[in-house]
């Protein structure tokens, strides 16, 4: 009498452990024994193991090669030519040192670690975070979110101004821009809903005449199956605009789509508080929850599920910008245990994001976090315009672009862009407020600075711990102060340690980052870390 629809935990224990020994085959060739390789399989629909066993080969030709590019690429930093470079590839005749010349030899290593570690930790300061175990994430039906849109636009209950058509095209369109779900359209048939098991969210989107006027009226209600409880409902109201009489108000459109899709939107913010989502969300919404509230158990869990999920042959270019991300990020925070080249990995799944979907605008975003990570300003700005234009809707994107602005001290450029982000964002992420704080700072409207910095919590993100120690200098608040650069210390050492360092990693201009460095520093920011360690 079992029911695997009912309970579904043997299914997704045994996609656990499917995905685990799929990891394995996968980074270590399987198990060894006796001369032979014993891989151990989990055909997907059954829970019986199967054992496969072939003879051991050495190590594959593509990985001995990927190790000389390494050694290469290490040579060539350290000041060899080509000559050199090359004469190292080629193995020499053996040489016999004495036993005095290889001991000085160990002891001349020894000396320059130690110095060299003292100098790395004393005045580059970079100290690397440490992630908490992962926990695994079934990725065995791993989807994007489904939206159903349900528009009813009938001819005989709209203005004359206005078509059906270009109502339900324009509503379509702006919602087809994000990447991050799967789009259901009804094309406003009046019909019952028939795709209940596959969608997540349905938006009810009704429009009619406003009473007494040459108004349009449209009803918009979201709501979450299988019970249908309204999620969130909202009426808009878009009057007949002279010279314009075929289009609807675009910044209202921008301002609805933007609210219920973003990254930080209503669906997300649903999905990352829902108690109980669907499995299949699991691994989205894990990523989402990192960028959202910055913590590190869900930075690996969400590094995890996205690893696992583009080694799967039907990879998504989404999953692979998020995935690049997430690599920027390691680089970002110094986060160790990822990778020992973050930004080459970075650049690799971009390149496969914008291949697989040229017209992706999270991948270009991808794309854009990298180079300003990278100190590409030019290609940069350039990735950030193309995601742009392909989702102008995306107030994630749009207020990524408006703090780059700010971080390189454009913040005149900045200042519109931050305008637009703000508006389309009704619940600010902790990063948006920090570059709205820093722009008033920088352009010297210090009481709203100094209002926006009263509501910050230093424990919810390293950038607001910096936005209070430099709105309390100002002050002279020493007190609130010491307590963020405590807060700072523990939630990211390598800011604490070396803040100009930490902020060129995120994109800031040099000259600016050491600027809001010597602010901290003027702060005690260091003082009070070296007292609170005595």
């Amino acid at each position: 009498d079992f029911d695997p629809q009912v309970d579904p935990s043997v299914r997704v224990m045994a996609g656990r452990l499917r995905q685990a020994l799929e990891n394995y085959n996968r980074d270590t060739c399987g198990f060894t024994h006796q001369g032979q390789n014993v891989q151990i399989e989990l055909i997907k629909g059954s829970y019986i193991p199967k054992f496969v066993f072939h003879k051991a080969q050495s190590e594959p030709q593509e990985s001995l090669m990927d190790k000389l590019s390494a050694l290469e690429e290490n040579d060539i930093n350290m000041g060899l030519d080509k000559d050199q470079e090359q004469s190292r590839l080629v193995p020499s005749r053996p040489r016999k040192l004495s036993w005095v010349m290889a001991s000085m030899a160990s002891l001349a290593f020894m000396i320059i670690g130690i110095i060299g570690h003292h100098y790395y930790t004393e005045h580059i300061k970079i100290i690397p975070t440490v992630l908490p175990e992962k926990q695994i994430i079934s990725i065995e039906d791993a989807t994007l979110p489904a939206l159903t849109l349900y528009i009813n636009a009938a001819p005989e209950q709209i203005p004359d101004w206005i078509t059906a058509k270009k109502i339900h095209s324009t509503a379509v369109i702006s919602f087809s821009r994000f990447n991050e779900y799967r789009i259901f359209d009804y094309n406003g048939e009046d019909a019952a809903f028939q795709d209940q098991m596959t969608s997540d969210y349905y938006l009810s989107m009704f429009f009619s005449k406003a009473s007494d006027s040459e108004a349009l009226e449209a009803y918009l209600t979201l709501t979450r199956p299988p019970g249908g409880e309204v999620v969130w409902s909202d009426k808009l109201v878009f009057p007949r605009s002279q010279g314009a009489q075929t289009k609807l108000n675009l910044a209202k459109i921008a301002t609805i789509t933007s609210q219920i899709m973003s990254p930080y939107g209503i669906i997300h913010g649903d999905i990352t508080s829902n108690e109980f989502p669907p499995p299949r969300l699991d691994c989205i919404r894990a990523i989402y929850s990192y960028f959202a509230k910055e913590d590190l158990q869900a930075y690996a869990n969400g590094m995890d599920c996205a690893r696992r999920a583009t080694s799967k042959a039907n990879a998504s270019s989404l999953m692979y910008a998020m995935l690049a991300i997430m690599y920027v990020e390691a680089y970002r925070k110094q986060i160790i245990e990822v990778s020992d080249d973050p930004l080459k990995d970075a650049g690799i799944y971009v390149k496969k994001a914008i291949t697989l979907d040229p017209g992706n605008a999270r991948a270009f975003q991808a794309l854009f976090a990298l180079e300003k990570s990278s100190g590409n300003k030019k290609a940069a700005i350039k990735a950030a315009s193309k995601a742009i234009e392909l989702n102008p809707y995306d107030r994630d994107i749009i207020g990524d672009y408006a703090a780059y602005l700010v971080s390189i001290n454009a913040q005149e450029d900045a200042k519109p862009m931050l305008a637009e982000a703000l508006r389309l964002t009704p619940v600010h992420p902790a990063w948006l407020s920090f570059y709205t704080y820093l722009h008033a700072d920088a352009t010297g409207d210090f009481e709203t600075a100094d209002k926006l910095a009263q509501k910050f919590q230093a424990e919810d993100s390293s950038l607001l711990a910096v936005a209070i120690i430099l709105a309390a200098e100002r002050q002279n608040d020493n007190k609130r102060a010491h307590a963020a650069a405590n807060t700072l210390n523990i939630i990211e050492p390598g800011f604490a340690k070396n803040p100009k360092a930490a902020l060129v990693r995120r994109g800031f201009e040099k000259s600016f980052a050491d600027e809001i460095a010597q602010r901290l520093e003027k702060a005690g920011l260091n003082r009070k870390l070296s007292s609170n360690n005595k």
